[in-house]
């Protein structure tokens, strides 16, 4: 990481705990980065039916905010182009599996997460925020 500012942080399973995530952090302070975007999951650390979301991502949002380094959390809720994988049920007309159980989850278009990280990653008017199950408050 020798001469990088800025680290755009994504981390999508198999990993299944933080420690991947917590050792870029200490890589990235101790090479001189300046800032951290990290595309995290809607509702980390919330509990849903028993079940932790977004645990591992919590984790990491916690090492990064403890790190002293300028820092922007994107927490958006599911990509609209993961529904292709459930194209047969949709088309069906069967439910999709939800993590949240019955409840509604809104969608979003990658593209428009791409939009904010670009602007988080490239100034500074994000710094020290995270997006919210209420939409990209950053």
């Amino acid at each position: 990481m020798a001469g990088v500012d800025t680290v755009f942080l994504v981390t999508v399973p198999p990993v299944p705990t933080a420690d991947h995530d917590i050792a870029l952090v200490t890589v990235a302070r101790a090479a001189g980065v300046r800032k951290i975007v990290k595309l995290s999951a809607i509702g980390s650390g919330e509990r849903f039916e028993g079940a932790t979301v977004g645990a591992w991502h919590l984790a990491a949002e916690e090492a990064i905010e403890a790190s002293g380094l300028r820092w922007t959390m994107l927490r958006p809720p599911s990509f609209a182009s993961n529904l292709l994988h459930h194209r047969a049920l949709i088309q069906a007309g069967a439910s999709v599996p939800n993590l949240t159980g019955d409840s509604r989850q809104a969608v979003v278009d990658p593209r428009d997460v791409a939009e904010v990280a670009v602007a988080a990653l490239t100034g500074d008017a994000h710094d020290g925020q995270r997006t919210s199950r209420r939409g990209l408050n950053c």
